[in-house]
């Protein structure tokens, strides 16, 4: 039976229908998630629970976004601000985007003070992280102030995008003396892809090198200048090389494995078997496959059980038989089998009774015959061999 969906199901599964440009189906995910939540009582909400709350409503906003649906994007925005939990983990940037959107969203509406204060809570947060996006905040808040002091009442703000490489505005830069660690990784899927989130943030195409193979994936991304092999291993089932991509967004990198059986879920990630049929085939790859180029994407982005997959030992046993070529007295019995399987309904009563009334004597397919025929009166033993009843006597 199909699993009860829960609240981090949902969240995941309109994550991954937000990536495929799914906004409005998004929605539906999204708003079942808070569903979920909103059946305890909202004055016992967890840390956990408000992260996944604050999550929803963020997303969902951005889904509102992508629909042009002002109104409905502010107010997920300043639900999702309320959430913010004082405990917990929320991802390195995660919030000051929340504001960020919001204050996209006020400049829409033509509210640029409350854009203004939106903006400058994002690059308060951004200068208290040390993180790269101060100025781009800062440019924002300054075309704010500049609207509000000429009295503009522009339809749209142009806000330019700041270079990257350009100097910080923090005064007292935190110095980063601690090595860089491994990065993590979590994966979910639908019908048609499987997806590996890496949690890592501000990651530029060139720090990614990621080789598809037909069942086999390898990651290695490159941080603060040394290589991390994320993910090197035989996949579950097999993808379709093509049409799989990388996604690089701010607060994570999204790696979508199209799967070449849709409709079939994964039970994990990596497959535990490998056999000789795979590894032939893994090395013609590897002689004809080069890593597949990382593209950037300018648009923002269930559960698995760990049994054991008998649909597919199945089909290999199934496979298995098939290659075996049976000798003697077997290969016989298969022919008649394969006979007996493709033969009509005369054909399969000539053979029963052709058979069965001979004692095993005779085999016949043709029913206008055996029909007609009397085999235990006419029946004759092999050479060598007489009749006996089961007391032993002769027949």
């Amino acid at each position: 039976a199909d699993q009860m969906p829960t609240a981090e199901s949902s969240l995941a599964l309109g994550d991954s229908l937000f990536v495929e440009e799914e906004f409005a189906a998004a929605l539906d995910a999204y708003a079942i998630s808070l569903t979920l939540l909103s059946s305890g009582d909202s004055k016992d909400l967890n840390s956990d629970t408000k992260i996944v709350q604050f999550r929803c409503h963020s997303h969902k906003a951005a889904s509102h976004l992508k629909l042009g649906q002002s109104n409905e994007a502010l107010q997920d925005f300043e639900k999702a601000l309320s959430l913010i939990p004082m405990e917990g983990f929320l991802r390195p940037g995660e919030t000051e985007r929340v504001y960020y959107r919001q204050g996209q969203v006020l400049m829409d509406l033509k509210c640029f003070e409350k854009a203004k204060i939106a903006f400058d809570k994002a690059k308060q947060l951004a200068e208290l992280n040390h993180r790269d996006t101060v100025e781009k905040y800062l440019l924002c808040s300054k075309k704010c102030s500049d609207t509000i002091d000429a009295g503009s009442n522009e339809d749209t703000l142009i806000v330019e995008e700041v270079d990257q490489k350009a100097p910080k505005l923090s005064k007292n830069p935190k110095v980063e003396n601690s090595p860089p660690t491994m990065p993590k990784y979590q994966y979910y899927q639908n019908d048609k892809f499987m997806t590996i989130s890496i949690l890592e943030s501000n990651v530029k195409p060139d720090q990614m090198n990621v080789t598809f193979r037909t069942k086999n994936l390898t990651i290695i991304m490159n941080k603060q200048g040394q290589n991390f092999t994320v993910i090197c291993g035989k996949l579950y089932d097999k993808v379709v090389v093509d049409k799989c991509k990388v996604v690089c967004k701010e607060e994570k990198v999204l790696v979508k494995l199209r799967k070449l059986e849709t409709n079939y879920e994964w039970q994990e990630l990596f497959s535990k078997s490998m056999n000789k049929e795979d590894s032939d085939e893994e090395m013609e790859e590897t002689q004809h496959s080069s890593a597949k180029k990382v593209s950037t994407a300018t648009k923002t982005a269930r559960p698995y059980a760990s049994h054991r997959d008998w649909d597919a030992i199945e089909r290999d046993l199934k496979h298995q038989e098939k290659k075996e070529k049976p000798e003697g007295e077997n290969a016989m019995n298969a022919l008649f089998e394969q006979i007996y399987a493709s033969a009509d309904d005369d054909t399969k009563r000539a053979m029963i009774k052709s058979y069965q009334t001979s004692g095993g004597t005779v085999l016949s397919t043709d029913w206008s015959d055996v029909q007609k025929q009397d085999y235990e009166k006419t029946r004759e033993a092999p050479a060598g061999m007489e009749w006996k009843t089961w007391e032993g006597d002769k027949a």
